[in-house]
């Protein structure tokens, strides 16, 4: 098997979700850097469907405005099983789809974009908005993120009336999803929270502009004057700098370096409104920049729980039969899809790594290879949250002979190198974890892979 070149292995990483089975190299493989990017943005993904996700809900079509008290209660404890079959099915299309950098960036808008969730219906519905527009235009994406029934619910937007205005849904988009703070008055904040009066939800989740609860007044928005509405809010928000350049600050930490360097950033803003927001051209630019691969920039992240979940599973091919043992996971990690801390979302960087998390990341491939029982506390009770039983074992499938298959070949005193180079993001020194003993060992490749997995290195990406 050929050595990924560092350059390669850092765009997987960045762009996807580390090297998984998909990007072990062949040796007829002499792609250009340049063609590997080409050919990830132009990859798709498909919106999912409800057909997808396990049926047999009894309160399926319950509304989640529901005025009965017993049967909200029934919905409720129905709505967590669905939620987790949903993030299950997710994680799912993260594992088994090559078009890696259009399911990483449908998660970074969900970090972007953070969202709580509280039901099936409304999480798949902002999940495919997302999904849609992954790689598309954000000015689409904005657009459709603000009339969507979860962000609507999420941000109060449904008390948004014209005899009472609420500002929460106004001040949040432009504070954390546009401009940031700084670039806009208290009494943009006022304006804008009355052009959006009447955006509402209707009892089956979808938008609805509830007429006789909007504000059709004049406004005056970022000293612009007219009977301004929610559209118009948000093409206006569009015109300006500052959203350009906070959504280069956003990409460039994302996918470059928590450590932020105005003139890289400066550039991905140009691209920005050069582009007038189609991200698939300013993801082009950004990833075949120089700043991108600069070795400072490379292996300094630590991976996401869902990154980190999402490569063991492409590495060796698992299948997670328990949807709730899924959302188990995520929550012990610290990273539970479609449910954030609040509207900034997952902190990320050193944030994912603490007393509790730690020995769970170190020893995650451990305890579902080797079906161990998780031994140590985790900051998430060890139960199953829809069913109150205790999770032990996490119960998967899972076949580690493709890796296997396509590591055979390689000469034993090289293969330590081999597998550090494929799964760790740097090519940093580190002590060796294979003797010259260890070589007799029938299951010699498969013990070495799991200790570099099980190596502080690998949480790096």
């Amino acid at each position: 098997m050929k050595f990924l070149s560092p350059e390669i292995r850092h765009f997987h990483y960045r762009a996807g979700f580390g090297v998984g089975i998909s990007e072990l190299p062949q040796h007829s493989d002499n792609r250009s850097y340049s063609q590997v990017v080409d050919e990830a943005i132009e990859e798709s993904i498909q919106r999912i469907e409800v057909e997808e996700l396990m049926q047999g809900s009894p309160v399926r079509n319950e509304a989640f405005f529901s005025e009965n008290n017993d049967h909200g209660m029934q919905y409720m404890e129905t709505a967590s099983t669905q939620l987790d079959q949903l993030r299950g099915l997710w994680m799912d299309k993260m594992i088994g789809n090559d078009a890696c950098l259009a399911e990483k960036m449908t998660l970074f808008w969900h970090t972007h974009f953070a969202c709580q969730c509280s039901t099936e219906r409304i999480a798949l519905q902002y999940l495919n908005v997302l999904r849609k527009h992954a790689l598309g235009n954000f000015r689409s994406l904005l657009h459709e993120v603000a009339k969507s029934p979860a962000m609507i619910i999420f941000l109060n937007n449904l008390q948004n009336r014209r005899d009472h205005p609420n500002e929460n849904f106004a001040r949040e988009l432009m504070e954390i999803f546009t401009m940031g703070r700084g670039n806009y008055s208290e009494t943009d904040v006022k304006e804008s929270a009355r052009a959006f009066t009447g955006w509402s939800a209707d009892r089956q989740g979808n938008f609805l502009f509830r007429e006789q609860n909007h504000d059709f007044e004049q406004k005056t928005f970022l000293g612009v004057s007219g009977r301004l509405d929610g559209t118009d809010i948000i093409d206006l928000i569009l015109k300006q700098p500052a959203t350009t350049l906070f959504l280069a600050k956003k990409l460039y930490h994302y996918f470059v370096s928590e450590i932020p360097n105005s003139d890289h950033i400066q550039r991905i803003a140009r691209e920005i409104k050069a582009h007038d927001y189609e991200m698939s051209k300013v993801m082009h630019f950004l990833f075949t920049s120089r700043f991108f691969a600069d070795p400072q920039n490379i292996g300094n992240r630590i991976k996401s729980p869902i990154e980190l979940l999402v490569q063991v599973a492409r590495l060796f091919k698992i299948e997670y039969l328990n949807p709730t043992q899924v959302s188990f996971l995520q929550k012990a990690l610290g990273q539970l899809l479609f449910d954030p801390p609040n509207v900034s979302g997952w902190a990320g960087g050193r944030s994912w790594i603490n007393n509790s998390t730690l020995m769970l990341r170190l020893n995650l491939v451990r305890y579902l290879i080797n079906r161990e029982r998780f031994d140590h506390a985790v900051s998430t009770p060890l139960e199953a949250m829809a069913t109150g039983e205790s999770i032990q074992i996490v119960e998967i499938k899972h076949d580690h002979s493709a890796l296997l298959d396509r590591l055979s070949g390689t000469r034993y005193d090289r293969m330590e190198e081999l597998v550090k180079n494929l799964l760790l993001a740097t090519d940093s020194p580190t002590p060796s974890i294979s003797k010259p003993r260890d070589f007799r060992d029938l299951d010699f490749t498969l013990e070495l892979v799991l200790k570099v997995v099980s190596l502080p290195e690998f949480q790096m990406s």
